[in-house]
């Protein structure tokens, strides 16, 4: 499959047009590409009031309340989102949802025809939710990107800077390609949902049109020159780290740049991630610091800080404002009824921030030893993600130490919000950095594929691949996650995985599909060399398959082929 298709010379004239998505844990940034010229167009929403926004608006709440059945909102939908979604709490018998990323990767949202229910079950708080409702949530809030809300000034408005509301219509109506952030490992189930609203909203025609990228290389991407642009003396060089930290993950990544930037590959990153962010701090600053003090006085406090009930929002809230406070100032205190109550800058670094950096400091240790890179050869270090502000004296003064040689560069707040977005707009100028192996051979894809061409027959790896090869399957690049799949590894999401059974509610709503197919392997290997398929779980996997893409957009019947623009 070719990397990049040529733009001839009156193509190149026309406007092409790339929206790149920032899907955050807490929000959404977006940015509009022409690739014809090289321009980006930062896009912003208007809330749910008449007046401009302010910065923050470059990113839009995650946060979507859904109303109980009596109810409805302005567009005659059970969903509100948004700044407005904020101001609801659950005491009217609604659901509130925040952080949707993070269940996305938990499943794809089907619909059982043994229990008529749809499937699998959400503990959030009190409350046992469809992951069908994450996805329709997510929706709503892609759906504020479409021409259609444009149209008929539904709220929050889109706005674009440097375009106006024609020009951004006829943007978002002809986009070419949709490139969206994912965090490293998080694998094919989240990138099938995201890749569902895009397609069922009609902002790409086709699966092929959407592409992902991870935060920390489109962090560096946003720091590289725009179509013929000079390089700057701030212009990033040589060896780079990048350390991008968000609101559930840290990535790093590192990079030697090339000269010429069209030499740069995926294959060029060395790549990790930790699986904590900033509200892992806010956790760790209400448990450490806040919750031992405020439970003298009020019995009814949960340590459940991470959980979507309205107590504990307003326990995010405090430990949102202490780091907030103490990133200018050395302590402060408050009032809690008719006790005083406070923290000190020192012991915030003390009890958080210092182990958090720890294991910044251990990941970062790790990738230089598997590179054999020396400290001394870093020239630059980027520092991006809504978590710096916090981690950013002393993140600092650790890499100062660390990185004697580099300069370091921090994001200021405004710019912040938007970095990863630009990235990722800029992706169709760098097409080459794109990892293409996995997205264009999902293991969804892959296993289906198994599943289309084996029968009772055993058979060897060398006769699947013939097989697989025959029907177009490019096996060279995919080999060893074929082996992996007949091993008995099934794609991460595909049944829960272990880590993410607790946010599941499986004890009480069992999942007979699930059970099913965990109760015994796809494949035994009668030998070194060869496979018997078991046919029961085969049918079983086959009538799962059925229902997982009953009512979808995607059909996992060709690989992706993945084209990006080229006008060299």
């Amino acid at each position: 499959m070719p990397h990049s298709v040529k733009l001839n010379q009156e193509e190149k004239n026309e406007p092409h047009w790339y929206l790149g998505i920032d899907f955050g844990t807490t929000g959404i940034a977006a940015v509009l590409l022409n690739v014809s010229n090289g321009k980006q167009y930062p896009l912003y929403w208007l809330s749910n009031n008449d007046r401009e926004c302010d910065k923050s608006s470059f990113r839009l709440p995650t946060a979507v309340y859904c109303h109980p059945q009596s109810e409805k909102n302005q567009i005659n939908s059970p969903l509100t989102i948004a700044w407005e979604a904020l101001s609801f709490t659950q005491t009217r018998g609604g659901i509130f949802f925040e952080n949707l990323k993070t269940y996305l990767k938990l499943g794809i949202p089907y619909y059982s025809r043994e229990i008529q229910q749809w499937l699998p079950k959400l503990k959030l708080g009190e409350q046992i939710v469809s992951l069908y409702w994450i996805q329709e949530a997510l929706e709503a809030l892609l759906a504020t990107l479409t021409p259609e809300y444009l149209k008929f000034n539904l709220r929050p408005l889109v706005k674009a800077v440097g375009l106006d509301k024609k020009a951004l219509e006829a943007a978002l109506e002809s986009l070419e390609g949709v490139i969206f952030s994912a965090p490293i490992g998080w694998g094919e189930i989240y990138r099938f949902n995201l890749r569902e609203a895009i397609l069922k909203l009609k902002l790409c025609q086709r699966v092929e049109q959407i592409f992902f990228l991870e935060d920390a290389i489109a962090t560096l991407l946003a720091y590289l020159p725009e179509k013929d642009e000079s390089p700057s003396v701030n212009t990033v060089t040589g060896y780079t780290l990048v350390i991008n930290a968000g609101a559930t993950t840290t990535e790093l990544a590192l990079v030697n740049l090339p000269t010429n930037r069209e030499n740069l590959t995926y294959s060029d990153f060395y790549l990790d991630s930790i699986s904590a962010g900033g509200n892992d701090l806010d956790r760790e600053i209400f448990l450490q610091l806040i919750y031992p003090q405020w439970s003298r006085n009020q019995a009814q406090l949960s340590a459940e800080i991470n959980q979507p009930t309205d107590l504990a929002r307003q326990e995010r809230k405090a430990a949102r404002l202490v780091k907030l406070i103490l990133q200018h100032r050395e302590q402060f205190t408050s009032q809690l009824g008719n006790r005083t109550w406070g923290v000190k800058r020192r012991d915030l670094e003390v009890r958080v921030i210092y182990p958090f950096l720890e294991q910044i400091n251990q990941r970062l240790n790790l990738l230089l030893s598997q590179t054999g890179i020396s400290n001394e050869l870093i020239e630059t270090v980027i520092c991006s993600g809504g978590a710096i502000a916090t981690l950013e004296r002393s993140l600092t003064q650790l890499l100062s130490t660390k990185f004697p040689e580099a300069t370091v560069i921090k994001d200021t707040q405004e710019v912040r919000e938007t970095r990863v977005a630009t990235g990722l707009a800029n992706l169709p100028l760098y097409p080459q950095v794109l990892e293409r192996t996995s997205q264009q051979y999902s293991d969804l894809f892959l296993l289906c594929e198994l599943l289309r061409i084996v029968d009772e027959e055993s058979f060897t790896i060398e006769q699947i691949i013939q097989q697989l090869e025959r029907r177009g399957i490019n096996t060279n690049i995919c080999r060893q996650r074929l082996i992996a799949i007949l091993n008995g590894e099934l794609p991460p999401g595909l049944i829960p995985q272990k880590v993410d059974r607790s946010k599941l509610a499986v004890s009480l709503h069992p999942n007979p599909e699930y059970q099913a197919i965990a109760a015994a392997p796809l494949f035994e290997r009668e030998n070194e060399f060869s496979y018997l398929p078991n046919l029961q779980q085969c049918q079983l996997l086959r009538a799962y398959f059925s229902s997982l893409l009953s009512r979808k957009k995607q059909e996992l019947v060709e690989p992706l082929s993945l084209n990006l623009p080229s006008l060299h």
